[in-house]
């Protein structure tokens, strides 16, 4: 079965479905989307559907780690984003930097500026709690280097967006954001947080395992466009 997603649909102004573990298509069900992502386990083989081009197949790393106790009330200098006291135009170019591993940086059928968009969207929906349930930031000089939006589900937490400045990384400031994070997690009685990020991002996969992440799921999502 494929589902319709809505928003993706509204915003790239196509038809676009997602179907989970699906080793055939029936032609009925599936024509009338211009877009399929197609998720699948990273050993299940690439499906044919006539009529459709295979643009990309990323494979996406899921990490989870329990939340250090040790590290509540720590000053990590984290706060939360606020839009009348913070620029937008710097949090906006952050955004775009963390999806630019993504499926739809990758995909040629997006071109620079609807990616762009797409993470500027994600970002002014973030602020108003519709992706995230807070965005955290840090600064240096009033200037928004790092951030993080993270999302609530039951008594587990999972990071929607995280990026540093290329010009700070190595200074430890990924490291804040993540310690931040726990912290308000942490005064939530939230017990595990968890992240997805793709393979070929091998600077994030070895922060997050440095980080004590353990790698919980892999997956791949594919896209079928319409010829």
């Amino acid at each position: 079965m494929i589902d319709l997603l809505d928003w993706d649909s509204r915003f790239f102004n196509i038809k676009v479905g997602k179907a989970a573990g699906i080793t055939s298509f029936n032609a009925e069900n599936y024509k009338s989307f211009d877009l399929i992502y197609l998720v699948q386990d990273i050993t299940s083989p690439s499906i044919f559907l006539d009529g459709y081009e295979a643009a990309l197949r990323v494979t996406y790393v899921e990490h989870e780690k329990t939340i250090n106790t040790d590290l509540l009330d720590n000053n990590t200098g984290i706060i939360s984003y606020n839009s009348s006291e913070h620029s937008i135009k710097q949090l906006h170019d952050l955004a775009v930097l963390s999806g630019q591993f993504s499926r739809y940086n990758l995909d040629p059928n997006f071109d620079k500026i609807t990616f762009e968009r797409f993470y500027r969207t994600w970002i002014n929906n973030s602020i108003h709690t519709d992706f995230a349930d807070d965005i955290l930031i840090y600064l240096v000089d009033n200037r928004i280097v790092g951030f993080v939006t993270y999302k609530i589900q039951s008594n587990n937490a999972k990071i929607g967006l995280i990026a540093v400045n290329p010009i700070y990384q190595g200074k430890g400031i990924g490291t804040f954001l993540i310690m931040g994070l726990e912290n308000i997690l942490l005064k939530k009685d939230i017990i595990s947080l968890k992240v997805v990020t793709q393979k070929e991002n091998i600077k994030a996969l070895k922060f997050y395992e440095k980080f004590g992440f353990s790698i919980s799921s892999t997956y791949s999502i594919s896209h079928y466009w319409k010829l």
